[in-house]
Order: structure tokens, then C-alpha cells, then sequence
């Protein structure tokens, strides 16, 4: 018999008894099952993660005062000088500053309501740091910045809310801001509308929570505080895989330019990524243990039901015996029906599992708030994983039935009732 026969005689035994063949693998779906379903979670999850930073723009370093205490006086502190200093580092690409001012009222569509807001003063370069996405005008340029304009970007969402519409006609348009550090009112002509990367969690928010971000060129906020230190300064690495060599020679040299030591942080977001991963890489460990003990079971239980049929068939051997098959045939005929009762277990598995998978994704997604739109990613590799140990599974726990059956004295097979 060859091993085309062997998989057709497989297969019929399989389709015959359809409720047996499903119950023995059982085991196998379940644990192929639980480990496609928490591997395409995890993916998801981290391919989640990883799109919220780089669509918020944090995927670059992040460079703060680490302390505040005596010993800082008023030139540690980070300013616009700083960032020819980190750029000099090696593997920086570029480097931009941001200043931001709290405690300002925004008049909003009604003039008798008001809300938070806080002033961003930025560079040109950080619409590429922040992957800003403008839907109206453009965004701060340089020349903005050499003469400290009076201009803004606003959100979208902050322009609903402060005239009542998104589109062309409010570019042009003046926003009034006041505040407790500044006298009168400060007046900004909106010289462009950026999608805001909040909106979907803001969703989730009382309106009076949430503070309006205001984008204006870094040297007018400056001018408007009289401060001219930064609050943070972010730095792009060229090679990503090195950053956390690049924020140490950062740190290194602010302090080097200022004869400090400990003075200054830099925030890695790979870190938090790598953190991430890691518990979800245990999560997987511990399911995947859990799902061997279930491919062990449901391997017990093909073992179980072979050696059934090998009973069943004791007859059928004698006859296949008698008539020139040899011992490795008949091994080889009941190892193949092992795989092929393992491998349609573990492909009802894997659709199983991919089913799972999304449905815990939408749960997911429900409980959490849209924020949480986590799209499960399950990837060929693990895919042929579970297929291989599908097969290695009934290889397996199939050897000893198979050796039994080849073992039979074919004299005694046919006289078997």
C-alpha cells in the first residue's frame, strides 16, 4: 500500500465515524485552540501599542530635568541652545524643543464659557516629530519662529468647539487666550487645523476635563513668559535598535556642557514597549503550558483510539498481511492515520483559534473604549508551528499503536472475530 492509499484509507476512517474522530481530537483543538487565540492577542496588542506611539508621536526620545532640587540653578535648566549640543551626539538624527504653558482660558463658541487650554511652543521640525496630520493651512514655520508671530494651529476638535465648524473658512480666524502669568488678553490669528491623535479617548471624557492644545511658535511663548528654557526636548535616533545607546551619550553630554552629574532624564519608549511585550510574552508561556497539558491529553487520546482500531481492523491486517504487506506498511498505514486525526484537529484548531481571537479583540475593544480597536495578527509562523506539532503530536503518540498493529502474527489477525 502506498502513502496515497494510506491517506485515502485515513480519511474514510476519520469520515466514518465523525463523533469518535472528534471527541479524540478534542484535546488537540483546545490547546492549538488557546495558543493561536493569546499569540494573535498578544501581536495585536503589541502592534496596538506600538502604532499609539508613532501616531502620537512618542517614538523618539524624550529629554527632561531629572530633578529639581537646590543643586539645579537657572542654567541647567534645557534650552534651544541644548539641541545643537544633543545633536552633535553621535546617532542623533535631529532634535526639537517643546515648551508648554498650563493655566490658560480659551474662549470658547459662546462667549460666556471658557475652557482650559494650554499653550505648545514648538519648532517647525516637530510636525515630522509628531506625525502631524493637517487637514486645513500649515503649521508652524520658521519664519514664524525669527519673528515670534502671533499665530496658532489648533486641533480639529478645538476648532468645533471654539467656532463651531471644521474647515477652510476658520483659517484666518482669531482665538483669544487669558491667563494668571500674563497680562490681557493674547490674540492668535489660526494659520492651520491638524487632526487631533486624541479625539477617540477624549470621546470618553467630560468636555470640562479636557484642556485645548495650542500650537504656536516657541520664541512667542517665550516672549509671552519671558522664560526662555524648554520643558522637554525630543530626539530622533537613526538607528532604532540603538536608543538606549543614544539616550546615555545624551545625558552624558548635557551634563558634560554643564559640569553636573544626575541632572538630566531621557524617557525611552522602547522601554515601555519591550516591558510590554515581555508580560505578554509570558501570558503566552503560561497558556502555552496549559495548552501542552491539553496536547497531552488529547494525545493520550489518540493513542486510546488507535489501539481501538487496531483492534477493530485485527482481521483487516491479517488480510493485508497474507497478501505481501510487510510490518513497515502496516506502521506506516496507522502512523499516517495518527497525523492525518492530529492534523484536522489542529487545523479546526487554528480556525478556531482565529475565531477566538477576534472575538476577544471586539471585547477587548467594548470594555476599553475605543481607544483599545486591538486587531488580532496571527502570522504564518505561527500557523505552520501549530500544523508541525499537530503532526508531531500523532507521530508521536501514534508510534505505539502503528508498532502493534505491524507486529501482529498474521495467522492469528485472521482467525481473530
Amino acid at each position: 500500500m502506498n502513502v496515497l492509499e494510506s491517506v485515502k484509507t485515513a480519511i474514510s476512517s476519520v469520515l466514518g465515524s465523525k463523533l469518535r474522530a472528534f471527541l479524540t481530537m478534542l484535546g488537540i483543538i483546545i490547546g492549538i485552540s488557546s495558543v493561536i487565540a493569546i499569540v494573535s492577542i498578544g501581536s495585536g496588542m503589541s502592534g496596538f501599542v506600538e502604532e499609539q506611539w508613532a501616531t502620537m508621536g512618542l517614538g523618539n526620545l524624550q529629554v527632561h530635568m531629572s530633578s529639581w532640587g537646590d543643586t539645579v540653578t537657572q542654567r541647567d535648566l534645557l534650552t534651544l541652545d541644548d539641541i545643537q549640543i544633543i545633536e552633535r551626539v553621535p546617532g542623533v538624527r535631529e532634535a526639537t524643543a517643546i515648551s508648554s504653558q498650563w493655566g490658560f482660558n480659551l474662549r470658547m463658541l459662546d462667549p460666556t464659557e471658557t475652557n482650559q487650554a494650554s499653550l505648545q511652543g514648538v519648532l517647525p521640525n516637530h510636525e515630522q516629530f509628531s506625525n502631524v496630520q493637517m487637514r486645513y493651512g500649515r503649521y508652524i514655520n520658521q519664519v514664524d519662529i525669527d519673528n515670534a508671530t502671533q499665530f496658532a494651529v489648533i486641533n480639529d476638535t478645538t476648532a468645533q468647539r471654539v467656532f463651531g465648524t471644521v474647515d477652510a473658512t476658520v483659517i484666518g480666524r482669531t482665538i483669544e487666550m487669558s491667563t494668571w502669568f500674563a497680562a490681557g488678553t493674547q490674540r492668535f490669528t489660526v494659520v492651520g487645523i491638524r487632526a487631533n491623535p486624541n479625539a477617540e479617548f477624549e470621546e470618553m471624557w467630560d468636555p470640562a476635563w479636557i484642556t485645548e492644545e495650542v500650537f504656536v511658535p516657541i520664541t512667542t511663548l517665550q516672549n509671552i513668559t519671558n522664560d526662555r528654557t524648554v520643558s522637554s526636548i525630543q530626539v530622533a535616533a537613526t538607528d532604532r535598535n540603538e536608543m538606549a545607546q543614544v539616550a546615555e551619550l545624551v545625558t552624558a553630554a548635557l551634563d558634560e556642557s554643564r559640569g553636573t552629574t544626575g541632572n538630566y532624564h531621557v524617557f525611552n519608549p522602547m522601554n515601555f514597549i519591550e516591558q510590554a511585550n515581555a508580560q505578554l510574552m509570558m501570558m503566552t508561556m503560561v497558556v502555552s503550558g496549559i495548552a501542552a497539558i491539553s496536547l497531552f491529553v488529547g494525545g493520550i487520546g489518540v493513542m486510546n483510539i488507535m489501539l481501538v482500531t487496531v483492534t477493530e481492523r485485527t482481521r483487516e491486517i491479517g488480510i493485508r498481511k497474507s497478501i505481501g504487506a510487510r510490518n513497515r506498511d502496516i506502521r506506516m498505514q496507522f502512523l499516517i492515520e495518527a497525523v492525518i486525526l492530529t492534523s484536522i484537529g489542529g487545523i479546526i484548531g487554528i480556525l478556531f483559534g482565529i475565531g477566538l481571537g477576534n472575538l476577544l479583540g471586539m471585547v477587548l475593544g467594548n470594555l476599553m473604549g475605543p481607544m483599545m480597536g486591538i486587531q488580532p495578527a496571527v502570522s504564518m509562523a505561527s500557523i505552520l508551528v501549530a500544523v508541525g506539532v499537530s503532526c508531531i503530536t500523532g507521530i508521536i503518540f501514534g508510534v505505539g499503536p502503528a508498532t502493534k498493529a505491524s507486529r501482529l502474527d498474521p495467522i492469528e489477525a485472521l482467525r481473530y472475530e
